[in-house]
């Protein structure tokens, strides 16, 4: 047996919470999925503005900072979402051309990324709207992330200001 120091001991006492040591609720049964995957789980798109339910969708990648950022933010003001991931579920072509009518190629598309900067020099040149799109659903990572529909519009990126005043 290894020495003491290394073995795993589990707590024998509950706090006062009703929570375990580790944080895990005592008061609802598990349901099978780990913390992290539970974490992915989202109330089906519920917001409450003004009195009405609206439904928001977040698009993007959860490894990427900005994603990272823009669900802390959404999370820490109660704005209940559902998230879409491209890299599992890809990305729609009809979607992805309508987001580009709405806020432009410009917005939509990421130049500044790795993924763009390995494409053919052919691939690059004379980009339009239905090239644009080609490329975005055969490689998500060329869409600027995070993407964030709701009944307002279309946001495009993280910004903290913008946010707020698109969504509340």
């Amino acid at each position: 047996t290894p020495p003491t120091r290394w073995r795993w001991r589990l707590p024998t006492r509950i706090s006062e919470q009703g929570r375990d040591p580790f944080g895990l609720s005592l008061s609802k049964p598990c349901s099978g999925l780990s913390r992290t995957r539970q974490s992915e789980i989202r109330p089906f798109d519920k917001l409450r503005a003004n009195g009405n339910s609206v439904s928001i969708k977040l698009y993007g990648i959860p490894n990427c900072d900005t994603v990272k950022k823009a669900r802390t933010w959404l999370d820490g003001r109660g704005i209940a979402y559902t998230f879409h991931d491209y890299k599992k579920e890809g990305a729609d072509p009809a979607r992805l051309a309508r987001w580009i009518d709405a806020a432009g190629l410009d917005t939509v598309l990421n130049r500044r990324g790795t993924t763009f900067r390995a494409l053919p020099e052919a691939d690059k040149a004379d980009i339009d709207a239905a090239k644009a799109v080609q490329l975005m659903a055969a490689s998500p990572s060329l869409i600027k992330r995070p993407v964030v529909e709701h009944p307002g519009g279309v946001l495009v990126g993280f910004n903290a200001d913008v946010w707020a005043a698109a969504l509340g």
